[in-house]
């Protein structure tokens, strides 16, 4: 059993956003370019006018000479302390000043992010892990990894592994919430069927791993997995 998990997380949340934008109205775009470009001469004014103002100040407080009796010393660290978090203080006002005016010109505008956006927004998604058909989404009623808890599933086989991880083929309903993928060869699971609240479940078990899944899970796993290999296992011995 292994797991792991794809390192840029806001990679998704950004492709759906981009997705969902070019499906607006032409004026609605232009809209939002113009808008997404005065926040970033805002954010460049605010960092540079404030890099300067500090570097500035910095510069200066080095021209200070440090005394050399013990007593001044401690006063001048102490002094210079007190110097360094002005001149940061300093450099942020002077930064939302300058910045300000600009920023003044944004608007918020929320995008509703639809299904069809962040089913393309997962397209990287699919190719890291791999998913092919035939695959299966499920619930996921319970999990020892909490973060799996009421998610929808998405399961398939890639290679000699049944791979576990979130719902990447309809793609995520609330931006960006890839959970990463389980992977388990048939060697290292056991399945056995509980009941949840009147209504069959399968318990996928795996080391310190527990998935409590939708039922239709089991007989995906069996005609898809682990019958497969233990077809080209008698092959194997034969």
């Amino acid at each position: 059993m292994r797991y792991f998990k794809y390192k840029r997380w806001a990679k998704t949340y950004r492709k759906a956003k981009k997705a969902e934008i070019m499906q607006l109205p032409k004026a609605q775009r232009r809209r939002i370019y113009i808008n997404d470009a005065w926040q970033l001469l805002g954010v460049s004014v605010f960092f540079l006018v404030a890099g300067m103002c500090c570097a500035v100040g910095f510069n200066l407080l080095l021209l200070i000479p440090t005394p050399q009796n013990f007593l001044l010393t401690l006063l001048y660290y102490f002094a210079l302390f007190v110097a360094i978090l002005l001149v940061l203080i300093l450099g942020f006002l002077a930064g939302i000043t300058l910045s300000g005016p600009i920023f003044s010109k944004t608007e918020y505008l929320p995008i509703k992010i639809g299904q069809s956006s962040m089913h393309q927004g997962c397209d990287h998604l699919r190719r890291y892990y791999g998913l092919q058909e035939p695959f299966i989404v499920t619930k996921c009623f319970a999990c020892s990894d909490e973060n799996f808890k009421n998610h929808d599933v998405c399961m398939f086989v890639y290679g000699d592994e049944l791979r576990i991880t979130a719902d990447i083929h309809r793609g995520f309903a609330h931006g960006d919430r890839d959970l990463g993928c389980y992977a388990f060869r048939a060697n290292e699971i056991s399945l056995a069927k509980q009941e949840r609240e009147g209504h069959l479940a399968l318990e996928l078990k795996a080391d310190k791993v527990t998935f409590l899944l939708g039922y239709r899970a089991k007989g995906f796993i069996e005609r898809n997995f682990l019958a497969s290999r233990s077809l080209r296992h008698e092959k194997t011995l034969r």
